[in-house]
């Protein structure tokens, strides 16, 4: 708490003047205790401010996901952070406004892939990451990166529109010891979600994914998606 001492005027000053010194001496005092109080609470309104205001050192899970989001405080906010970081992935919750949607699925029998889409003005632009191995010990980097058709464009449009992820509530994560996260995020101008669910076998994440994974042009056989 800011507290600012106080000084009387001189008993043997006019008494007239009592008031006026007064007077004076309470505003100033009143005008120092703002600017105080305001210095002392300047990080805390900062750190409230927009995700996209508030960018954090690369890497850390407070750059990609925003402090507003408390599932990103946990160990797999982290880990989901060190897979982008590791892909050279932007942040979709800091610096970034345009449609923007990224789906990041970590699987226990493969290596993890990113696919991202945004749009610029009419047209929808697509990269897409993966970590493959042939033996389960050496791993090579597979990547796509292109415009989408004004058809694809049509079609991954429909299927946003059906998710509704700013409307969406998120589901309960559930872990499993065999399995893969899927992760979406989804980010148009101000507003921001994160959606986050293991092995979901239907709903919006899950038709997300498909539909994103769709477009990479990579093909996934019936035991490569779960």
């Amino acid at each position: 708490m800011c507290s600012i001492g106080s000084s009387k005027p001189s008993q043997w000053g006019p008494r007239s003047a009592e008031p006026l010194l007064k007077q004076r001496t309470t505003g100033i005092l009143v005008v120092l205790l703002v600017a105080c109080c305001a210095l002392l609470f300047l990080p805390t309104i900062r750190a409230r401010g927009p995700a996209h205001d508030a960018c954090r050192e690369a890497g850390a899970s407070l750059e990609y996901f925003p402090e507003s989001n408390s599932r990103a405080q946990h160990e797999s906010g982290h880990r989901y952070a060190s897979y982008l970081s590791g892909f050279g992935e932007p942040s979709l919750s800091c610096a970034t406004r345009a449609p923007v949607y990224r789906f990041l699925w970590v699987r226990s029998f493969h290596g993890p892939l990113i696919v991202r889409v945004d749009r610029r003005g009419d047209t929808w632009h697509l990269v897409a990451v993966e970590r493959v191995s042939s033996d389960g010990k050496r791993f090579d980097t597979r990547r796509v990166a292109r415009m989408l058709t004004r058809d694809e464009g049509r079609r991954l449009e429909l299927a946003l529109a059906r998710a509704n992820l700013f409307e969406t509530p998120s589901r309960a994560r559930l872990d499993g010891l065999d399995g893969a996260e899927w992760v979406v995020e989804a980010r148009d101008a101000d507003r921001y979600r994160l959606h986050e669910e293991w092995s979901p076998r239907e709903g919006p994440v899950r038709e997300i994914g498909e539909a994103l994974l769709s477009l990479t042009g990579w093909r996934f056989g019936p035991r490569d998606i779960y």
